[in-house]
């Protein structure tokens, strides 16, 4: 058993991980999803050699603080849960580049979410999210970026440096305006904000002109 390196123990109704998880020291993939898991040991930390952890469709309510242990982790799925917040150790995932926590209840980030250097997609939809922290902008390597159906009623002017940003799905939150910065997205080429109440009026100067000239598909903007 010492020497698994990929366990799947997807829809077994599980409610209980046993911490001797811990001792598979060669394990590189685990799923985990669609059981009826609360929490996960804090052993999980020792699988130092984990590529992918996949923990959506559970009951979890907190992720364990080893999980910043985990430094070979390039894929964290653990939407479909009922996280309230994410340990700030998931800042020392330095090689992630996929996390999806959509569908929790996050009503907060921690501002070590910028230290993910890697990430390349994350989503954070269908939480109760109302800000984000400016270290947000520190995520160089994300290209796209899901926040729709939240209560985020403003963007940090510092996403304008995201340069590899492609995607951005902004819908059903309650945005009144958008960042001046957002016109500096150079590879930005979709664009989701329906659902707010956004009036070309309420745009940075000249935001709209630049989309189009662009050719960024924009949603959601009345008068646009």
């Amino acid at each position: 058993m010492e020497s698994l390196t990929n366990l799947g123990l997807r829809r077994n109704k599980l409610e209980f991980l046993n911490p001797t998880i811990g001792k598979l020291g060669k394990l590189t993939v685990l799923w985990l999803s669609h059981n009826r898991l609360r929490v996960v040991p804090e052993a999980v930390g020792q699988c130092s050699k984990l590529q992918q952890l996949i923990v959506h469709h559970n009951y979890l309510t907190c992720l364990p603080r080893s999980i910043g242990a985990l430094t070979c982790l390039k894929e964290l799925r653990v939407d479909d849960n009922k996280l309230s917040h994410l340990p700030p150790e998931i800042g020392a995932l330095s090689k992630l580049s996929f996390l999806d926590c959509a569908h929790n209840q996050l009503k907060t980030l921690p501002p070590t979410i910028g230290w993910i250097e890697e990430l390349e997609y994350l989503s954070l939809a269908q939480n109760q999210l109302t800000h984000l922290p400016v270290e947000i902008g520190h995520l160089f390597a994300l290209t796209k970026l899901f926040l729709n159906d939240n209560k985020i009623s403003g963007i940090p002017a510092e996403i304008g440096s995201l340069q590899r940003l492609c995607l951005v799905r902004l819908s059903n939150n309650k945005l009144t305006s958008l960042p001046m910065e957002m016109m500096n997205l150079a590879a930005l080429g979709h664009l989701d904000v329906s659902g707010n109440e956004l009036i070309v009026d309420t745009l940075p100067t000249d935001f709209a002109k630049a989309m189009r000239e662009r050719k960024v598909k924009v949603l959601g903007v009345r008068g646009f």
